[in-house]
């Protein structure tokens, strides 16, 4: 179905100069739809009050930005993004469940959900339709690339619409990130994973999946995006057809295992997912006991000294 495509800011030209002169630009990207309007919908399903006065920190970035939403979410993303910021926005107005990835996977995950030992509670948020919402980041990252509504960008940020209601600092730590983005692809790790403990991975997953590398932001410079986004896409297919699946987070995590040389990772908690990113200022006791010493016990000690130089 076609979608509206609505632009804000008056700044584009003065931006691009800018982002010339200083050699390279971030887009970040983001997204809300109306959450209540999605199937399986349950009663711990967070309200639009709660993401949008969460999503002030996201809205306030300075940098060119791509929101995905729809035409209920619309109006309060961009009165808020309008309010706090005059970089250029490029809103996709279009309901998360006329895409086509939405429509052709929900079946899918309800039938392995069915089957699955785990996901019983009726009140569980992760339900097919907060899957699917979560590895939306991924296709929503390649459309912006693809749509390249600002060509001077060489590097993607994703953000999290609400991060604001667990990550720190959020206003004042996207700056430094959109300036000086990691070569590669980039987030944060705060579990290291053995290959042990991924495979099988119907074994792994069967209960959700635990925590690895951190989805609440990431950032892509612009020539690992189709690499980026094709291998994504065929680990979550591979999950699915093992029955499993859970967020974008436990795709990364088989991503990094079969790919490490495509990223630069950093080390935080999520709370310091943010302002850890070009060095380990917050949350040193996590990073020790969570991925230190378990790369160390599994003879990854490169990873464990990378991580250990990090910080502050």
């Amino acid at each position: 179905m076609e979608h509206q495509v609505r632009i804000s800011g008056t700044l584009v030209e003065t931006y691009f100069h800018m982002a010339i002169v200083k050699s390279q630009m971030t887009t970040i990207v983001t997204m809300f739809f109306n959450l209540q309007e999605l199937p399986g919908v349950v009663s711990s399903t967070r309200s639009i009050d709660f993401y949008m006065k969460n999503g002030r920190g996201t809205l306030r970035a300075p940098a060119p930005m791509v929101v995905f939403c729809d035409p209920s979410t619309r109006p309060a993303i961009q009165a808020i993004r309008e309010e706090l910021s005059t970089h250029p926005t490029v809103y996709v107005e279009k309901n998360i469940g006329e895409y086509d990835f939405f429509q052709l996977q929900y079946a899918i995950i309800l039938n392995n959900r069915m089957r699955s030992p785990g996901y019983k509670d009726p009140n569980d948020r992760n339900t097919p339709a907060h899957v699917l919402t979560t590895m939306f980041k991924i296709p929503a990252l390649f459309m912006a690339y693809r749509r390249c509504d600002f060509p001077q960008s060489t590097h993607y940020m994703w953000l999290d619409f609400g991060c604001s209601h667990m990550a720190m600092d959020v206003s004042t730590a996207v700056g430094p990130i959109v300036q000086n983005p990691h070569p590669k692809i980039s987030c944060a790790a705060i579990h290291y994973r053995s290959k042990r403990e991924l495979y099988p991975m119907s074994e792994y997953m069967k209960w959700g999946g635990p925590c690895s590398l951190v989805g609440t932001t990431m950032t892509i410079q612009k020539e690992y995006m189709e690499q980026f986004y094709t291998a994504m896409m065929s680990i979550f297919f591979e999950q699915l057809a093992e029955g499993v699946g859970h967020t974008e987070e436990q795709v990364l995590v088989y991503l990094f295992d079969r790919h490490p040389e495509w990223f630069t990772l950093y080390f935080s908690d999520y709370r310091s997912c943010l302002v850890n990113y070009h060095r380990s200022v917050h949350d040193h006791w996590t990073i020790r006991t969570h991925f230190i010493a378990n790369a160390i016990a599994d003879g990854r000690h490169d990873l464990a000294a990378k991580a250990e130089a990090s910080f502050v």
